[in-house]
């Protein structure tokens, strides 16, 4: 006599397709909801396809593509504000305050970039007000995958900033 519960649903499914269809449906809804909800594994690829369209990124996730050469980051901010706070150490230090504005600004990130304007570059200034507006400036300069730092090296009224978040900060050296 074979009374088992298996047996049973065996035999009950047997009897109707249709609830058959539906049980596997339902685990493979399981199943793909559970690996859809864990998070992305930060391999170089998985990186790259983060930032691939990405306008914005965190200090935290700015500092960990930086520092496997996924973006170059740049700090726009004045010399002044290098020397108070420090910059980060994979950072270059391109101020947008220099002679010649934004124009000269342009010309030493195309030097940097070897004239390249479809490279990742992600802008990192004191609260991310001046990034943002020259992310705008660069996009229209013919640039293509510019990114704002948002929270800045100090961070903005939303959220804390590079130094806050406890990220590393060296001391600018005049270069």
């Amino acid at each position: 006599m074979r009374n088992s519960n298996t047996d049973m649903m065996t035999c009950h499914v047997k009897n109707k397709p249709c609830l058959a269809i539906v049980l596997l449906f339902l685990l493979f809804a399981v199943f793909s909801t559970r690996i859809s909800s864990q998070p992305l594994k930060a391999g170089p690829l998985v990186q790259v396809e983060q930032i691939k369209n990405a306008k914005t990124l965190s200090v935290k996730k700015a500092h960990s593509l930086s520092l496997t050469g996924h973006i170059t980051l740049v700090d726009i901010r004045s010399e002044q504000e290098w020397f108070q706070s420090g910059i980060a150490p994979q950072a270059l230090a391109i101020s947008m305050h220099q002679i010649g504005g934004m124009d000269t600004f342009t010309q030493d990130l195309l030097s940097v970039l070897d004239g390249n304007k479809d490279l990742p570059v992600a802008l990192i200034c004191a609260s991310g007000v001046r990034s943002a507006r020259l992310q705008k400036h660069l996009e229209q300069q013919g640039f293509t995958h510019i990114i704002d730092v948002s929270e800045g090296m100090l961070g903005s009224w939303s959220s804390e900033g590079w130094i806050k978040q406890n990220l590393p900060v060296k001391k600018y050296k005049k270069q």
